[in-house]
């Protein structure tokens, strides 16, 4: 389990966490990678760091907190699918976006979806419930993504 030393770092599910841009202020690379985490994903356009830490794999989703595009929410459905493969793998996937608002819980939300089969309403309980902030996915353009979200059905061999 990890400990996020009182950074605005909430625990989502097993493996997937949302943080905001204070979060990313306050804590060094090193300090994000001793406390576990194995991959980063930067959901703001603003906030795009240029890391040269090795330990962190990278995911990049320039998004805006407002109207999404065709191919800002395709761009969303990938990340989230690279984060629930590295949460499936045992990995700790850290989100953020500005506040940890809209964005990475965007993201997550749909990782979760992605991750357990779990339908997007109660994907959308569950990342209200655990993100510690008094507003959680307030973007309207971003809730009826999830909503419409059909995640990729399973090959079986």
């Amino acid at each position: 389990m990890i400990m996020t030393n009182g950074l605005d770092i909430d625990r989502i599910a097993k493996g997937i966490f949302v943080g905001s841009r204070s979060a990313l202020e306050a804590a060094s690379m090193d300090m994000l990678a001793d406390l576990g985490f194995t991959m980063l994903v930067f959901a703001a356009r603003e906030i795009q760091p240029k890391i040269e830490n090795r330990r962190f794999k990278i995911v990049r989703v320039p998004l805006l907190d407002s109207l999404l595009s065709k191919v800002d929410a395709e761009m969303a459905v990938n990340a989230a699918g690279i984060v629930a493969l590295e949460a499936k793998r045992g990995g700790q996937v850290l989100i953020t976006c500005n506040m940890g608002v809209n964005r990475s819980p965007f993201i997550a939300t749909l990782a979760l979806i992605r991750r357990y089969g779990t339908n997007a309403e109660d994907a959308l309980i569950r990342v209200r419930r655990n993100r510690k902030t008094p507003r959680v996915l307030t973007n309207q353009y971003f809730e009826a993504a999830i909503r419409a979200f059909v995640p990729p059905t399973r090959k079986t061999a």
